[in-house]
């Protein structure tokens, strides 16, 4: 790229070539100088600063931290770990085991034996005898009741049925028929035999006619059509 600008520099102009040259030199020109002299620095830095640091800082500070965690982590294991394993081994577990055995498991036994006989012995007999001669007698006696009461209910309902009510519809059926019906029957009678032929009469012969004579009264003088 750079030896492709320079060939058409180098075909331009000279006139126009010497002013390119030398804008290049004094603006391109410091840049790259100074680009260069920072790689240089940082080269320099890198190998006299950066690296004699990281060394020092791995093998004066990483590396005997790490060895004093490992050895604090032993020393701490040999110092309380052991023991305590030791301990517990020896001594506290041993200990729980006989408080176990000796103990807490005779404990749960007896409370364990005492709530069985007192279930066996105490328990079940009262609720046996509750349920015999205090529970099953009270639920025949409700279930005989309420039987019982439906029974006497059902036939009470029947004989009231049968000697109340039956004869007490019909009389007032007999009554009815008798007395409003036959009223009401003779009222019925009465008004088609007398108004309805009258009212027929009315409207056959003086209501339709008279509609007639004005619906043509009002077609001859063209207020209908």
């Amino acid at each position: 790229m750079q030896k492709q600008v320079d060939q058409q520099v180098d075909a331009a102009p000279a006139w126009l070539t010497w002013p390119v040259r030398a804008i290049a030199v004094v603006v391109v020109l410091p840049f790259r100088l100074l680009w260069e002299a920072m790689k240089v620095v940082g080269r320099f830095l890198d190998r006299y600063l950066l690296a004699p640091l990281a060394w020092l800082w791995r093998h004066l500070v990483v590396i005997p931290v790490a060895w004093l965690g490992r050895m604090v982590v032993t020393l701490l294991r040999i110092l309380i770990g052991v023991p305590a394993a030791w301990l517990w081994r020896e001594v506290l577990l041993p200990v729980f085991r006989a408080f176990w055995r000796w103990v807490l498991r005779p404990v749960f036994a007896g409370i364990a034996a005492a709530v069985s006989f007192v279930i066996e012995w105490v328990v079940a007999p009262v609720a046996r005898f509750l349920y015999r001669w205090v529970l099953a007698p009270v639920g025949r006696a409700l279930v005989w009741f309420l039987t019982a009461g439906w029974e006497g209910t059902a036939w009470l309902g029947r004989q009231v049925y049968r000697f109340l009510l039956r004869p007490l519809g019909i009389a007032v059926a007999w009554v009815w028929r008798h007395t409003f019906g036959a009223l009401f029957r003779g009222i019925a009678w009465v008004w088609g035999a007398t108004v309805s032929p009258a009212a027929r009469w009315v409207r056959d012969e003086i209501l339709r006619p008279a509609a007639d004579a004005a619906r043509s009264v009002l077609v001859a003088v063209g207020l209908r059509r």
